[in-house]
């Protein structure tokens, strides 16, 4: 049993003794892990002033944020008189963490420290120390930190979703709240901690981390000289998840949705999004493809004339491999910076080539300008099969489906002059000039799934 002496040494050590001792109405269960164990040692010398900046990358779901609000707990509890800052994704998270450090403190803070939480300063996002100057203010990242300092800030997973990951405005707004904001509430000498899964070479840690931060770094599967001793391949919490159903997971995730989410959030390797998403190692092409697949051309249109974007229409057909697999070959792309005119009249001439077999996907703007175009685009085409779509999400989210198919071997392209614009683009990916084939490509094997499956992938009109 750890006696309370023992539970002050570390926040690996406060963790255990407050799942054996927190009262009933307290869910706080910690068990303890050779990761977790290396970075409660992290923690304490962030605590002892020997680590300023300590950033922290390991996979969803591996214990971190728990030990770290034990942490805030531990640390106030021999410096009652200094204060931190808790910032996450939402307000709602920040707040669900102040609320589990203030009742760890509530809990175990007078037996093993001999302080409190105040009574008439306890709100789960914002608490000090009865009789103490100290405490913790919880709140959501790029949130008002107005009239609070801290010896410590602790910015826990401050991107929430693939779409906010994607969001070139929101990485550019964590980082003008991490300079602007945060840095000017810290007291002399304070530190910081960032502790994140990570989402891709646009994130706050690309922003802020460099050589001067102590980093831990622990995917879910080890590489080689892994700072905790695992063999190469080894699973970070073996207790927890066997190595097979970490395996298991690593494959569903390339199968589905291609090898960037796994390569930036379990390999804690963002580059591998640019690396791997369009290798010439994936690359195969066909000379032909079968009459009785099924085809659809999807156009991406522009939004300006004559500069700016390109309008696309691409041609693919899907072919059944069975056992749930399919096989699509991009047959053919149209492009061009037409003016509306040539646009309309590029339409109409490709679904006249095309054929009335081939169905045709037009992209719908917003609001009712853009369902106005649609119809007078549908009214040119009377004998045709034609629907609209409507985006939904970033372009990499909508295009993933067909990069992790094109990964797996399931795509291919007829050999053509088209080729080599598309796949430059493609390797460009993301941050190239454009985006537009990328786009059209991967609405029309979207619908391609869908029109095999029945089960809708897209917002169709």
């Amino acid at each position: 049993m750890i006696d309370p002496r023992t539970a002050s040494l570390s926040p690996a050590a406060l963790a255990m003794y407050a799942t054996r001792h927190l009262s009933a109405s307290h869910e706080y269960k910690w068990a303890p892990a050779r990761h977790l164990n290396y970075l409660s040692e992290k923690l304490t010398a962030v605590a002892n002033g020997d680590i300023r900046r300590l950033a922290i990358s390991m996979p969803p779901r591996s214990g971190k944020s728990r030990l770290l609000t034990s942490f805030v707990a531990w640390y106030l509890g021999h410096h009652p008189a200094r204060r931190m800052i808790w910032a996450a994704s939402e307000h709602t998270l920040a707040s669900k963490m102040g609320q589990e450090a203030r009742d760890m403190l509530t809990d175990v803070g007078p037996d093993v420290f001999g302080i409190n939480v105040a009574p008439d300063s306890s709100a789960k996002d914002e608490w000090s120390l009865d009789g103490h100057n100290g405490g913790m203010l919880a709140r959501g990242i790029r949130g008002r930190l107005t009239g609070s300092g801290a010896s410590i800030a602790i910015i826990d997973d401050p991107i929430k979703d693939p779409i906010e990951a994607d969001s070139i405005t929101i990485q550019e707004q964590n980082m003008d709240w991490y300079f602007a904001v945060l840095l000017g509430r810290l007291e002399p000498d304070a530190s910081i901690i960032l502790c994140m899964a990570r989402w891709g070479q646009n994130d706050l840690w690309a922003g802020v981390v460099d050589d001067s931060w102590t980093q831990v770094v622990l995917p879910a599967l080890a590489d080689d000289d892994d700072p905790i001793g695992r063999k190469p391949g080894a699973v970070l919490w073996p207790e927890r998840w066997s190595q097979e159903s970490v395996e298991a997971k690593k494959k569903e995730i390339l199968l589905k949705r291609g090898r960037r989410w796994w390569q930036a959030q379990y390999e804690c390797d963002p580059k591998g999004r640019e690396d791997s998403m369009w290798q010439s190692e994936y690359e195969q092409y066909v000379d032909a493809v079968p009459l009785d697949s099924l085809r659809c051309r999807a156009w991406d249109l522009a939004g300006t004339t004559g500069k700016g974007d390109f309008t696309v229409g691409s041609r693919l057909s899907l072919t059944d491999m069975g056992n749930d697999d399919v096989f699509v070959v991009l047959e053919d792309i149209v492009r061009g910076r037409w003016d509306g005119r040539r646009v309309e009249d590029t339409i109409v001439q490709t679904a006249r080539q095309d054929g009335h077999s081939v169905r045709i996907v037009l992209e719908i703007e917003p609001g009712s300008a853009g369902k106005s175009y649609f119809a007078h685009l549908k009214s040119l085409l009377p004998d045709y099969d034609v629907v609209g779509y409507r985006p939904t999400g970033s372009k990499m989210l909508r295009a993933e489906p067909l990069i992790a198919a094109y990964q797996r071997g399931g795509v291919a392209m007829v050999r053509s002059e088209w080729n080599r614009a598309f796949i430059q683009e493609m390797r460009s990916l993301p941050g190239g000039k454009h985006d537009d084939q990328l786009d059209s490509a991967s609405m029309g094997f979207n619908q391609l799934v869908e029109m095999r499956s029945n089960q809708p992938m897209m917002t169709i009109l």
